[in-house]
């Protein structure tokens, strides 16, 4: 839903507040942050930053260090952060910025520690099967916290585990990870993240009613669809299933995000995959005999731009009538 903050700017766009008392009209509303907002924003950030800061210097303190430590050294190196993480949920609780800091902090030492054991003990394990065993052993932290950014994470870990899955079995065809077996696996675990999301979310479950955790799987899963059905245009091996369910994908969440749930980002993504698909379209089937010359690629060009600002109206539109309701 639209802010105090959205609806007195969009006023002032209509001339209903003159310039000169817009401030005053977002002073007077609260739509201006305050000191105490600008010290919430940075000790946030810090926190965060820090917690990314010390994966990353544990992990490139090993990869310094690797001859200088013995094996046992490096082993409790990598564990002694990891209980000091645990111990500082302990004392904080899951609940608290520290507490979900920590967790996340020591979701990824527990990526380093298993890759250090493989490392040390020459396991043979592939390495798919590491993020595998990374992606299992947090995923009850995952459950626990209900940090939109743990849940991220996790995903990733499934992505990445899928591709080099996908990869040591021989099971990508083509350009390794741009093609239709490969990424038919990871959009379809998107669409299902995506759902659940949705639903945990309208159910009110804790941790998925920020918007921008769905919006960056709904991204990546649009962008996995609309390049098989590039694949498709083309003739380049993608199946007509996959220009179905690219279909489907955009009618669907056409439906959900216009009437269910109204979300502009999720629109403009939907907006964005339909005007590269048509103008890849007419590339291919009508133009490809002009692109040669200057005129078809200025036609080409100006029906992505036609397209472009029919949308930009048209989600304009949108947030114009979302707002006077």
């Amino acid at each position: 839903m639209p802010s105090d903050r959205d609806h007195i700017l969009d006023w002032a766009e209509q001339g209903l507040i003159a310039d000169r008392g817009l401030r005053d009209a977002l002073t007077v509303a609260q739509a201006l942050p305050g000191p105490q907002h600008w010290r919430r924003f940075l000790d946030r950030l810090l926190l965060w930053l820090g917690v990314v800061s010390l994966g990353a210097g544990v992990i490139f303190f090993f990869a310094y260090n690797w001859d200088a430590l013995g094996r046992f050294g490096k082993l409790a190196l990598a564990q002694l952060p990891i209980l000091a993480c645990l111990l500082a949920i302990w004392r904080a609780g899951l609940d608290s910025p520290t507490g979900k800091a920590a967790v996340l902090l020591a979701s990824l030492l527990v990526g380093a520690l298993f890759a250090l054991i493989g490392q040390i003990y020459q396991t043979g394990a592939d390495t798919y099967q590491l993020f595998v065993a990374w992606a299992g052993a947090i995923l009850p932290w995952t459950l626990l916290a209900r940090l939109p950014a743990l849940w991220l994470l996790w995903l990733v870990l499934v992505h990445v585990a899928l591709a080099l899955y996908l990869r040591h079995f021989g099971l990508d065809w083509g350009w390794p990870g741009l093609d239709e077996p490969s990424l038919l696996p990871h959009a379809l675990i998107d669409l299902a993240a995506l759902i659940a999301w949705e639903l945990a979310g309208a159910r009110g479950v804790r941790g998925f009613d920020r918007p921008w955790g769905p919006r960056v799987i709904a991204t990546a899963a649009g962008a996995a669809l609309t390049w098989m059905a590039l694949l498709w245009i083309y003739g380049f091996g993608a199946s007509t299933g996959a220009a179905a369910l690219w279909l489907l994908w955009l009618l669907a969440s056409a439906a959900v995000y216009l009437r269910w749930r109204r979300d502009l980002y999720m629109l403009a993504v939907l907006a964005l995959a339909v005007i590269v698909a048509v103008v890849t379209a007419l590339i291919s089937w009508v133009f490809d005999a002009v692109l040669d010359s200057p005129g078809g690629l200025m036609l080409a060009g100006l029906v992505g731009i036609g397209m472009s600002a029919v949308a930009a109206v048209w989600l304009r539109r949108l947030a114009n009538a979302e707002i006077q309701a």
